[in-house]
This record gives C-alpha cells, structure tokens and sequence, in this order.
C-alpha cells in the first residue's frame, strides 16, 4: 500500500471513531501510526520523533504524518511503495 494512502485509510478510522464519539487522542493516534509501519527504512524517522517526544515536545499526528511523508518521498520508488 502507498504510504498516502495509508494515511488516509488511518484518517478515515479516526474519523469514524470520533463520529461515535470515542475520538481517539492525539498521543495514541501517533503511537498507532509508528506500530503500523512495517518498513526498516522508516525506523531512523521514527526513532528521532521518539527522541523529540522523550526530550519533551509535543508530536502530534499530523506532525508525525508529515515527517514520515517526507522521509518516505526521500526513499527509492521501489521501497516506498511498499511501506506498511
């Protein structure tokens, strides 16, 4: 699967549990996204948002989806495709 259209699956769940109203909170959004990336190449991006948590600041998913997006954008074709 694309990493974007990941993404927006991972939105679209979201959005369904907010609309039941058991919206999910942003740390756990964040924490769900770096488990479901199944992708050795991502593991340096993820380590140094982690790193950016444990020093204190404040990811939230859509930070979090930004930064992996540009790190994925800077992968070859071939293995960004198959992120999660």
């Amino acid at each position: 699967m694309a990493f974007e259209s990941f993404l927006t699956q991972l939105q679209k769940m979201f959005n369904i549990y907010k609309e039941q109203g058991e919206e999910v909170p942003e740390d756990q959004k964040v924490r769900i996204l770096y488990k479901k990336i199944q992708n050795n190449d991502l593991d340096k991006a993820i380590q140094a948002l982690k790193a950016q948590q444990t020093a204190g600041a404040a990811i939230t998913y859509t930070m979090a989806a930004i930064h992996l997006s540009t790190a994925v954008s800077e992968l070859p074709a071939s293995t960004w495709r198959r992120i999660v």
